[in-house]
């Protein structure tokens, strides 16, 4: 499961350097294939928490976890990417902005390889899970 969102950000980061770089006409059908992988993305990482966590704990590690991303992609994120054009201001001029996101897309490479690494033991944790289900008398 988790080799797909890992490759899913890798593929949206090529899109996006695509769009970045190429003309409005072309970004702005482009940025929808994105949201569109966006969705993609996020559907294995929930259903990978509320598979290993137990039963007790699945919505509340769901709520973290998307309060997490939302505080940091939605909150941080602008900020960091306005601080990032501000620098490249003096050398970017009007374009600081676009090299900016550019720059953040550098991110994607650890959150793809960390979903790379986690899927090497996401088979064990997940039959652990399910041992403690049954143990615990619930169903999976």
């Amino acid at each position: 499961h988790l080799w797909q969102p890992a490759i899913l950000a890798l593929i949206g980061v090529g899109i996006l350097i695509i769009a970045y770089t190429g003309t409005a006409n072309l970004a702005i059908p482009l940025f929808g294939v994105v949201m569109m992988l966006g969705g993609l993305f996020a559907a294995p990482m929930i259903y990978m928490m509320t598979t290993l966590a137990p039963v007790s704990a699945r919505a509340t590690s769901t709520a973290i976890a998307l309060f997490g991303v939302n505080i940091v992609g939605l909150g941080l994120g602008p900020w960091v990417i306005g601080r990032i054009s501000d620098l490249y201001a003096p050398a970017y001029g009007v374009e600081s902005l676009r090299m900016a996101m550019l720059t953040a897309l550098v991110l994607a490479i650890p959150v793809a390889l960390c979903f790379f690494l986690g899927s090497r033991h996401y088979r064990e944790d997940l039959a652990a899970a399910r041992i403690r289900l049954t143990a615990e008398g619930g169903s999976h």
